[in-house]
């Protein structure tokens, strides 16, 4: 009798021991998960915080885009010291994590100082200077176009063959930046005539060339007296800087209409021509072979500025029209009368769904 004893002794043994283990696992699986409740509601709220960001981030103008970038990293560095602090770890480890992070957040500042933070402390710079904005005409070093994007480590510049030029904020803020003035420059353009021709005449067609191509103010420089040419240089005020590409285009042919329409050759005088000539002969091509400005033909040049800057001329649009939604917002808030209120909140509603569809144009990948 004792054997069956001893046996349903040793089973409820087993079974209290089991039973307490499962105690055990369970209340230390309570004790864990409740230790890293904190860090886990830290990263919880950080990914929703993230995810909305980038979700407002689709519908915004690019001036925007620049501190929602701002403000997720942050969330990201604010995120890494939280959970540090609420890790289920002693007060000395705490502290010796923390040092951690500073050094190796102090590190990766001193290592991408040249780059990463370089680029984005310089594009910071620029938004606050604000001497260029999308659409302006711009030249850095060999590089001349149009501002077609402005970000938060670089800038696009969009040249006169359509191709864009992606440029570091940080060689923006090193290097010297010429910017067209919006309210309008001079247009020139340069040639060099022989002395057998009067400065006189030659002032007067290049003056008249300046006119004929639409330009204002046109005065002439004489630039230089070589061994065998003059040098002259003719500029006129253009107030449509976005057309400044066709204006340079439009004024040589002028030039070369207005001059060679007054018996002036633009030849060198020490052209040699193995064809026997007369003294008398003028090397004038005909009238009528060359494009006559006057044309239709010279009418569609100012459509160019508008076909290879298509991406400066959007993104200048853009700017313009946040600029104009900004105005109107504050009009509104201003606003004493209920009639004026109501117009004003009609207009920003059309100019708000504007916006959003040209957003929703720029999303679409399909090229057009």
């Amino acid at each position: 009798m004792g054997l069956p004893v001893n046996l349903a002794a040793s089973t409820s043994s087993a079974a209290q021991g089991a039973a307490e283990q499962v105690r055990d696992t369970w209340a230390w699986f309570v004790d864990s998960a409740i230790a890293w409740t904190p860090a886990l509601v830290v990263v919880a709220l950080t990914m929703l915080i993230l995810f909305l960001v980038r979700r407002r981030a689709v519908r915004k103008p690019r001036q925007e885009l620049v501190l929602l970038s701002l403000l997720k990293v942050t969330v990201v560095i604010i995120a890494i010291i939280g959970v540090a602090l609420v890790l289920p770890v002693g007060e000395s480890d705490r502290a010796q994590l923390l040092s951690l992070l500073g050094i190796l957040l102090s590190a990766t500042i001193a290592l991408a100082s040249t780059t990463f933070v370089g680029n984005a402390m310089a594009g910071l710079m620029l938004r606050g200077m604000r001497n260029f904005r999308p659409g302006d005409w711009v030249r850095v070093g060999e590089v001349f176009g149009r501002i077609s994007e402005t970000g938060l480590l670089h800038t696009e510049v969009q040249d006169s063959e359509r191709n864009l030029t992606t440029l570091p904020n940080l060689h923006l803020v090193t290097h010297p930046v010429t910017v067209v003035r919006a309210s309008g420059t001079f247009v020139s353009s340069t040639l060099s005539l022989g002395y057998d021709v009067s400065h006189q005449e030659v002032e007067a067609g290049l003056l008249s060339a300046a006119e004929s191509a639409g330009l204002s103010q046109a005065f002439v420089l004489i630039e230089g007296l070589g061994d065998h040419a003059i040098t002259y240089r003719v500029s006129g005020f253009l107030e449509e800087v976005r057309l400044l590409l066709s204006a340079r285009s439009r004024l040589n042919a002028h030039i070369l209409e207005v001059l060679h329409g007054r018996g002036i050759e633009i030849v060198s005088p020490i052209f040699v021509n193995p064809r026997s000539l007369s003294a008398l002969t003028q090397v004038i091509p005909k009238r009528g072979i060359g494009p006559n400005p006057e044309t239709p033909q010279a009418t569609e040049q100012r459509e160019v500025d508008e076909v290879v800057f298509d991406k400066a001329a959007k993104a200048e649009a853009e700017e313009l029209l946040t600029e104009r939604i900004a105005e109107v917002s504050q009009a509104v808030g201003d606003a004493d009368d209920e009639f004026e209120r109501a117009t004003l909140k009609a207009e920003l509603a059309e100019l708000e769904a504007e916006r959003e569809g040209g957003a929703e144009d720029a999303a679409d990948p399909t090229p057009r």
